[in-house]
């Protein structure tokens, strides 16, 4: 029902800020966190893919968010949060050596300047979901071992992601159980 509503509210919408950045010069812009450097018509039809994307995804129609997120890597290849939510999406359909693949890219495009506006914690999470993918993977190309050395990796980082993701700790304690059969390997110091 709200469906079309929200979809014609959105291209509208998407239609007004393409308008509106046009008539003006624009060096810099930040949506969601992602910073956009010289907008121009490629860079709004990736963004407004992205959107409509979101928009499939959070209502877990992932059939039809998937081409709109693939196009909108077209139009903005930096973005993160395209490739992590593309892995999410195959991960819970576990298609595992697809969502590996996403989470890979998501976890390095997270670093870039371009996303410096977006928080760690979906950064952490792709690093996360990219070793329990690989260790569902683990009878192809030993990518046990490559779930362990993500995970030393995370477990580096663990102060900070307890102290400003106190949230995630769950999946991660759960994946080092997973990985491990315990979660005391985690220094909690």
């Amino acid at each position: 029902m709200y469906g079309k509503y929200l979809k014609n509210l959105l291209v509208t919408f998407s239609l007004l800020i393409n308008i509106n950045l046009f008539s003006q010069n624009i060096d810099k812009i930040t949506v969601n966190g992602y910073t956009i450097l010289n907008y121009n018509k490629d860079v709004g039809l990736g963004l407004r893919s992205k959107a409509i994307g979101d928009m499939y995804y959070k209502a877990k129609n992932y059939t039809k968010a998937i081409p709109y997120y693939e196009k909108a890597i077209k139009y903005i290849p930096n973005e993160a949060d395209l490739y992590f939510n593309l892995g999410n999406i195959y991960a819970s359909h576990k298609v595992y050596n697809i969502s590996v693949k996403y989470y890979k890219i998501a976890s390095e495009k997270y670093i870039l300047p371009e996303n410096h506006g977006k928080t760690q914690k979906n950064y952490y999470l792709s690093l996360m979901r990219y070793a329990y993918s690989l260790e569902k993977l683990k009878d192809y190309d030993d990518n046990h071992k490559k779930a362990q050395n993500v995970l030393a990796q995370i477990n580096q980082n663990y102060s900070e992601i307890s102290e400003k993701f106190p949230e995630i700790i769950p999946e991660l304690e759960s994946l080092f159980k997973f990985i491990y059969g315990t979660t005391f390997i985690i220094s909690k110091n």
